[in-house]
């Protein structure tokens, strides 16, 4: 039986852990966190229903649903209706309750370096991946993700984002409190954050990747974050990121086909989604008068002009 090491106990890491263990690898998974802090990540657990096709989430752990994303430009506000609707998950107690129902090692506060005793090693170790760095590749481009929390029951199905310099800042309502946030460049977080002007307590920084890098290697192969693998328009990752599992998986450990598909899949939508983002900001800010009030949204796989045409002939 071949043995994989998966480093990172994060959802992408134990997702493609539980998948592999199904297909007759021996997998042990290696996390450099106490159990106790793992799925405390900075960034926000808004995401669409379709994490739903790949990990079972039971209702305990769905904190609110989101059907709109309001969007504030210049001179007009649009409102966007999510199709599939997202949830807001715990993301501390899913993780909590993959390791729970884990039927592989998993060995937590580890530092481990070396791999030489397992055949393959996945790096789904977050942005600042270790993996990566023993490989020798660059990192991607960052920016910061900060948030914070207030204790306000909000169960509206609604988020609320703004347009900042080179980001945006957010207001999710989470059921028992409301989240506050911003992705933006390093150099232009304060200045921003500080235009948002928004309080609250536990405040909390997550680095978030912006491309996509992948190893040349037949033994070590990364995924998730670690990849840079995240949606241009928002910074989310988590479904794209479970597409790219699922296709390490069906592949394993054919690492170059892999990487063809990965390429194939996810290159002309991360391309498309940098030009569409700033075309909809420039029209927004300034030809607000083409953009209908209300769009229909794919925020997972978007064809927006598509979206925008539909909604102005609807009308």
């Amino acid at each position: 039986m071949k043995k994989v090491a998966i480093v990172g106990a994060g959802i992408i890491g134990l997702y493609t852990a539980f998948e592999l263990q199904k297909k007759g690898f021996e997998v042990v998974v290696f996390e450099k966190e106490d159990i106790k802090k793992v799925g405390k990540k900075s960034c926000s657990t808004l995401v669409s229903k379709r994490i739903l096709n790949f990990i079972d989430i039971e209702n305990n752990l769905i904190e609110n649903t989101i059907n709109k994303c309001l969007i504030k430009f210049n001179k007009k506000e649009v409102v966007l209706e999510f199709n599939p609707a997202h949830i807001v998950i715990n993301r501390e107690k899913l993780i909590l309750k993959m390791i729970k129902e884990a039927p592989f090692e998993i060995i937590f506060n580890s530092k481990k370096t070396s791999f030489e005793e397992f055949d393959y090693v996945v790096g789904a170790d977050g942005a600042n991946s270790l993996i990566r760095k023993s490989l020798g590749l660059n990192d991607p481009k960052f920016k910061i993700g900060l948030k914070v929390e207030k204790k306000i029951k909000d169960h509206t199905n609604i988020t609320k984002t703004f347009k900042t310099k080179d980001g945006f800042t957010w207001i999710i309502p989470k059921g028992d409190y409301v989240e506050y946030g911003i992705l933006e460049k390093k150099e232009n977080l304060e200045k921003e954050w500080n235009r948002f002007n928004k309080k609250g307590e536990n405040m909390s920084f997550a680095l978030v990747p912006q491309g996509l890098i992948l190893s040349k290697s037949d033994k070590y192969v990364l995924v998730g974050d670690s990849t840079g693998l995240t949606k241009p328009w928002s910074g989310g990752g988590i479904i794209w990121q479970l597409y790219e599992a699922k296709i390490l998986i069906d592949n394993f450990p054919d690492f170059k086909k892999y990487n063809r598909e990965v390429k194939r899949f996810f290159c002309y939508k991360i391309i498309k989604g940098r030009i569409t983002n700033k075309l909809v900001h420039f029209i927004g800010n300034n030809l607000s008068f083409l953009i209908p009030s209300k769009i229909k949204y794919d925020n997972d796989f978007p064809n927006f002009l598509k979206s925008l045409f539909a909604s102005i002939f609807k009308k």
